[in-house]
């Protein structure tokens, strides 16, 4: 468990550092999850999924780290009807930090500021 202390040694990422991701990010995302989960990513259906979703609700947060992405949080927007309204929820399905970046709180970052996206 993380004390205070070891939480706040931690390096704060910069706002500046995490961005919406776009169809353009899309390969980098797909080679993301390929090298930390070994799972395939196809770029038509990260785009599918992700960005052409029925909500259209904004859905990856990532982190550039240098020249690649190296941390992501992706949301899933999900329409509801409850009673005669129609609703909107965001949810948050996947974040994902490369091996060499996790403990440093950059988990916690994209987690939190997805879940503004989702609340907004």
């Amino acid at each position: 468990m993380a004390t205070s202390e070891s939480i706040a040694s931690r390096p704060a990422f910069d706002p500046n550092d995490m961005f919406r991701a776009s169809e353009k990010d899309l390969g980098e995302v797909a080679d993301l999850i390929r090298r930390e989960l070994g799972e395939a990513a196809a770029v038509d259906y990260l785009k599918w999924w992700y960005l052409a979703n029925p909500s259209r609700l904004f859905s990856i947060l990532a982190f550039r780290k240098g020249r690649r992405i190296g941390g992501m949080s992706t949301i899933i927007g999900c329409v509801f009807k409850l009673e005669s309204e129609i609703k909107m929820m965001g949810m948050i399905q996947k974040v994902l930090v490369e091996r060499d970046l996790r403990g440093k709180g950059l988990f916690t970052a994209l987690h939190l500021e997805s879940e503004k996206h989702c609340r907004s």
